[in-house]
């Protein structure tokens, strides 16, 4: 996978506030001892386990601030995983 989509699609998983970056998942670490299909199955996977517990957090309070943070996460998977599909 070439190092320019793999920035791409970190810089969508990457959150940056006023003290630090926080990584939803680091890709390059992956990359490292797994294939680009086992890194993709794996943000697939993940990104269904979030949408459960996004279900579950709306059941249990619709006002939680946790939602917010949870459906951020979601978009941010969802672009890298086609950022890395639209490079295969």
């Amino acid at each position: 996978m070439r190092k320019k989509t793999i920035n791409q699609a970190q810089a969508y998983l990457t959150v940056t506030d006023e003290t630090r970056k926080k990584k939803i998942i680091d890709i390059r670490k992956l990359l490292k001892r797994h294939t680009k299909d086992e890194v993709l199955s794996f943000m697939e996977l993940f990104y269904k386990e979030e949408q459960g517990r996004l279900q579950a957090l709306i059941t249990k309070d619709k006002t939680a601030k946790e939602i917010n943070d949870t459906v951020a996460a979601l978009f941010r998977l969802r672009m890298a995983i086609s950022v890395m599909k639209e490079a295969a």
